[in-house]
Formats: structure tokens, sequence, C-alpha cells
């Protein structure tokens, strides 16, 4: 399974808080369930998306690599309730239309709609987040404050911000962001992946260690 770089990105960013039960909104094909996973095998992870067909090709990565602390369930994130309270909340919205590849309309529009979707995964991590728990996202350039202010009206602080580039002379390829409903020193900082010749970096092989 070829694995996106900003899949990785966001699957080191969150591991690097503590969890034990991990929810992934909008899973697509699973990469980043599969690698939390994988990565912490003490730790369960659920995964939810509206599009039937990435849920069926999360099973089978699930069922392929053999995984027992993950499961996929076929849910619109408006209407997922569940008794557990997560300590770890993930999600890598397609929040631009070039990076959509789903033939589902109706999903594109939902998941594309400034006004609707973060407010939605928002309330979300709010019903199912624990006191203590993170909530990461791995976003466009320049949407940080629509987020920001998503997450806000439910009782979240920006806790981490980091601006990602693929090299120094480019602009910014995505950013990481983490929020949490109790006090933490903000954090930010830039990762750049390669030099000009596009060799990677070695801060940033070592931040991705593992992933």
């Amino acid at each position: 399974m070829k694995v996106s770089t900003d899949s990785r990105l966001l699957t080191a960013f969150a591991a690097q808080f503590s969890y034990n039960n991990v929810l992934d909104i909008g899973c697509g094909i699973g990469t980043i369930s599969l690698l939390l996973a994988k990565y912490r095998s003490s730790s369960f992870v659920t995964a939810i998306d509206m599009d039937f067909e990435a849920v069926e090709v999360t099973r089978f990565n699930i069922e392929y690599n053999g995984l027992e602390n993950l499961v996929v369930l076929h849910v619109d994130a408006r209407d997922y309730y569940s008794d557990t309270k997560f300590d770890l909340i993930v999600s890598n919205p397609p929040y631009f239309i070039g990076q959509m590849t789903s033939n589902n309309m109706g999903r594109m529009k939902f998941r594309h709609s400034t006004a609707d979707f973060p407010d939605t995964v928002a309330a979300l991590c709010w019903r199912q987040l624990s006191v203590t728990g993170v909530v990461c996202f791995v976003i466009f350039p320049g949407t940080e404050p629509a987020w920001t202010y998503s997450m806000a009206k439910k009782g979240f602080v920006l806790i981490k911000y980091f601006d990602i580039k693929n090299r120094e002379s480019l602009p910014s390829s995505c950013a990481l962001v983490a929020y949490s409903l109790t006090s933490h020193n903000f954090k930010s900082g830039q990762i750049i992946m390669t030099d000009e010749d596009g060799i990677p970096l070695d801060a940033f092989t070592h931040w991705m260690m593992g992933f």
C-alpha cells in the first residue's frame, strides 16, 4: 500500500502524544489508522468514513495486515456516536478539490463545505474526546483560521502548529495542527523535508523515523 507524505506526517505528529483509544475521522483507505495501530499495538483504533468503497478497502487492508486492534465503520461523521471517549482523534480532511478522487458527489460536497465540515468535525471531537485528549489534523495551508474558529466554538485551543515545506524555497505544502480542551504551552515551528536537490534533510528523516 502506497503511503502519502501527508498521511505519514500526520501519523508521526500524532504518535508524539500518548494514546490508547484512537478515532480516525474520514479514514479513506485507512492509511493513518493502520500506521497508528501498528505503531502502538496495545492501542485500539476506530476508523470511520461515509464512503462505502473506502471502508471496504480499509477492511481489506486490516485483514491483509492481520491487525486485531483496528476496526472500520461505514458512517457519516455527523451521525457517529460512541460510549468510548478517545484520547487521540486524527483526520486528514481533503480540504481542496484537487485532492479529491471520490466519485461520490455528496461526499465531495459535504467534505468541501467550509461552512459545514469543520463545524461537524469540531462537534464530533467535542462529543468523543476525553478531557485530557488531543485532536490532530493535517490541513491545507491557509485553512488553519477556519479550523481554529470551528474548534474554539467547542472549547478547543490550538496547542501546536507546524508549517510544512517540501523545500525552503517553495511555498508551504500543508500544516500540522493539534487542539486540546485543556491548557498547554503553545508550540509552533517549521518542518522542511528536503534540500534544494530533493535530498531528505536529517532533521526531517529523524522526525519521521518509524513512519
